[in-house]
C-alpha cells in the first residue's frame, strides 16, 4: 500500500535530529522544543541536518517519529522539549496522532499528522 506525504524542504537554522517536531522560525526551521510551539510537520530524513543545510519536513502524511515518552494508540501527541513527541495534556498543540503505542522513551512510533 502507497503512503502519499507532502514533504518540503526548509533551510535548517539549527541541527535537527531524523524523526522529530518541527517548527518554523524567520530563520529557518528548528526543533520544537515545547508543547505550546506551532508546529508545521515531522522530520523526515534519517540523518541529523545541520544548521544551515536543508531539511526535509513532512507536512501532511504518515510518518515515523520518537517517542518522548509512553502512550498507547490513538493518543493525541504534542512536543517535549526535544522535539520528541508526548501525550498532550488539554491545551496543548497537538501535532500527531498515535498509530502505534510507545512502551519507552525513544521508541520510533507512526504517527498521522495532525494541525490543530
Amino acid at each position: 500500500m502507497s503512503e502519499q506525504l507532502l514533504i518540503k524542504a526548509f533551510p535548517a537554522y539549527t541541527n535537527i535530529s531524523p524523526r522529530r517536531a518541527i517548527k518554523l522560525t524567520d530563520d529557518g526551521v528548528t526543533q520544537a522544543s515545547s508543547a505550546s510551539d506551532v508546529v508545521i510537520g515531522i522530520s523526515h530524513q534519517q540523518l541529523s541536518v545541520s544548521a544551515g543545510q536543508h531539511a526535509d519536513i513532512v507536512m501532511v502524511g504518515i510518518i515515523e517519529a520518537d517517542a518522548g515518552g509512553v502512550f498507547s494508540v490513538s493518543s493525541k501527541l504534542t512536543s517535549d522539549g526535544d522535539g520528541k513527541l508526548v501525550k498532550a495534556s488539554d491545551g496543548d498543540n497537538i501535532i500527531a496522532i498515535a498509530l502505534e503505542e510507545a512502551t519507552a522513551i525513544n521508541d520510533v512510533i507512526r504517527v498521522l499528522i495532525t494541525h490543530s
